[in-house]
């Protein structure tokens, strides 16, 4: 049996932190890398919308929020009946703790 989707929507921080990330990508690897690298991330995306207990809860940053590893980025999300909800998409060096948006 096929796992329940649910609809994936971007916080308006998490959009800029995907474009922002294509567009550093672009200026540093090229079309190519960054496209690879923007499809890897909205692949991980859709996971989450089929699989959305995949990532562990971070209970330190805010009550169900969940981070997914995609490359060298952390989604942050929160499920809920319906959809998830992205909040960022950050650097792993970044320090999400009190980040807006999560």
């Amino acid at each position: 049996m096929r796992p329940r989707r649910r609809r994936v929507v971007l916080s308006s921080w998490a959009t800029d932190d995907r474009d922002a990330i294509y567009q550093r990508g672009l200026e540093q690897w090229g079309d190519r890398q960054a496209d690879a690298y923007l499809e890897e991330i909205l692949a991980a995306l859709e996971d989450l919308a089929a699989y959305p207990e995949i990532a562990p809860v971070r209970h330190d940053l805010r009550d169900g929020v969940r981070a997914r590893p995609v490359g060298r980025h952390i989604v942050y999300y929160v499920v809920t009946a319906d959809e998830i909800q992205i909040g960022r998409i950050l650097h792993a060096r970044q320090d999400p703790t009190g980040a807006a948006g999560i």
